[in-house]
């Protein structure tokens, strides 16, 4: 609805896109009567910014939403989207027009993902790109409500993380090759991404105050495959245990990274995930994945009363309440007593 300005004479405006930098872009019109402005600004709206976008098809118009926020997300998070896209959403709506998604047409994607045997956690992915796409739609005016918007999201059931006990973590370090047991404990005993830990530099080490300093991780979508960690609470200091400096110490520098392969000049995360899965198969040990050793340490530092800011700058979390969330327990191996999981038990 127009307004009036000072000089009697009446202004409309809307939204026409935005710029390269994501900032919205205003057209403005100026009339002596409201009705006029509001006429000026409909009609420029309907003929040279709706037309300009009128048959968009859902596909097309999310294609140039993941293209516009390519300076946002990860070439990793992109493409995530992307199979998610084809998989899951675009048979259903992928050739609708975008002011024709409904409700309906968004419930049926969500059933059909239910009926694939889809996880909860990958509904609710589906749904949160579905009404990313349709939520920017209608901030670019494009469609006058997010469909998404009126559907339940679904729900997620709270799973608690697996931990490993002591026992097993040690069958496990028994079976482990020299370079593999270093990379057990720093796992055990940091609670580091396997990302982190596939590329620590000797300089990293600090073995005269005992810390291992974080400041890079793994990443197979930037070129060199080794970027800075996603947040700046990434960039942390760990103190660590005589125990665990000594068995580095043990090692032969043969490169600048601590855990070099014959190919490369540092190991990469899955090459760690696959000697640990190889491990535990032989050792019919179930239910864990590498990732479980930072859950593990995670959750013996809370059990143990650790303050919740040190656990979450120790992990590299940007959000306290995240970390205590995550990584609370109530196993039957915890109510036994701290003791059967002490970090300094490592001999």
């Amino acid at each position: 609805m127009a307004t009036k300005r000072k000089d009697g004479r009446y202004m409309a405006r809307i939204t026409v896109g935005k710029d390269e930098e994501g900032n919205y872009l205003k057209k403005f019109f100026l009339a002596d009567t409201n009705e006029e402005a509001d006429k000026q600004a409909e009609e420029y709206y309907k003929n040279y910014v709706v037309g300009t976008h009128k048959h968009i098809s859902f596909k097309d118009y999310s294609k140039q939403y993941l293209e516009f926020r390519k300076s946002e997300i990860s070439a990793r998070t992109k493409r995530f989207y992307q199979d998610n896209l084809r998989l899951h959403v675009f048979p259903y709506l992928g050739h609708l027009e975008l002011d024709q998604v409904s409700i309906q047409d968004i419930k049926k994607v969500l059933l059909e993902a239910e009926n694939k045997g889809l996880s909860e956690r990958s509904k609710q992915i589906i749904y949160s790109i579905m009404s990313l796409i349709m939520k920017e739609a209608f901030f670019d005016q494009l469609v006058e409500k997010n469909p998404v918007a009126n559907v339940k999201r679904p729900k997620l059931q709270k799973t608690e993380k697996v931990i490993v006990s002591k026992t097993d973590f040690m069958k496990i370090l028994h079976e482990a090759d020299e370079q593999m047991k270093v990379i057990l404990m720093v796992a055990w005993y940091t609670g580091l991404r396997v990302g982190e830990i596939a590329v620590l530099k000797w300089k990293n080490v600090d073995m005269v105050n005992n810390v291992i300093s974080v400041d890079s991780t793994y990443s197979k979508e930037e070129p060199g495959d080794i970027k800075a960690p996603k947040t700046q609470a990434g960039i942390r200091k760990v103190p660590v245990s005589s125990d665990l400096i000594d068995k580095i110490r043990t090692m032969k520098q043969t490169s600048d990274f601590l855990f070099p392969t014959k190919q490369l000049p540092y190991i990469t995360p899955s090459e760690i995930s696959h000697k640990f899965t190889k491990i535990v198969r032989k050792l019919g040990i179930k239910d864990i994945t590498f990732h479980s050793l930072r859950h593990t340490h995670a959750t013996m530092l809370v059990e143990s009363n650790i303050h919740p800011k040190a656990v979450q700058i120790r992990l590299g979390h940007s959000d306290p309440g995240f970390t205590l969330r995550t990584y609370t327990h109530n196993t039957d191996k915890l109510q036994n007593g701290i003791a059967e999981l002490d970090l300094l038990a490592m001999s």
